[in-house]
């Protein structure tokens, strides 16, 4: 039962810090639209010396780390313990995923500021692509499980968890 009692807080604790860091880019795309709708215009003319450096470096760097987001979760995935307890898998895949939506929340806040600063819609178009992935990696006990190559006896106790 006790066991049951942290698998359930772990679940919890995942869920909360996942929902905290999709809200905030969506919240900054909320204020956004609104200073947008309102007649707010980018901050930098097409003229100004910054305007192409946002405009080509800043795709770039949110793809990497969208890039870097997949391949890090990866990699921390493959460290986690293959015959170690439940418990030390369960660690390690909240350290990978806690990185991962980190990595995916920084995308997508350049995303908005390179919107808030050119108004091109190639940065928009880069924010929803960072809101799919988000979408990709919402944890859940089948994810998990799923990723984590769990045993029978240990995918049917995370399958146990309230949801």
């Amino acid at each position: 039962m006790m066991e049951e009692i942290q698998a359930h807080r772990f679940m919890n604790g995942l869920n909360i810090a996942f929902y905290l860091l999709v809200a905030m880019p969506l919240t900054a795309f909320g204020i956004l639209a609104l200073r947008f709708k309102d007649g707010a215009t980018p901050h930098l003319d097409p003229g100004h010396e910054f305007f192409p450096v946002l405009n080509i470096v800043l795709p770039i760097v949110v793809v990497a780390e969208i890039a870097a987001a997949y391949f890090i979760f990866k990699k921390q995935i493959k460290k986690a313990p293959a015959n170690g307890t439940l418990e030390e898998k369960l660690k390690a895949y909240r350290g990978a995923a806690l990185l991962q939506f980190s990595l995916l929340t920084y995308a997508a806040i350049f995303c908005l500021l390179g919107y808030w600063f050119t108004g091109l819609t190639v940065h928009m178009v880069l924010f929803f692509l960072v809101l799919l992935f988000f979408s990709l990696v919402r944890p859940s006990v089948m994810r998990i499980a799923k990723v984590l190559k769990l045993p029978r006896q240990e995918r049917e106790f995370l399958f146990k968890v309230p949801r």
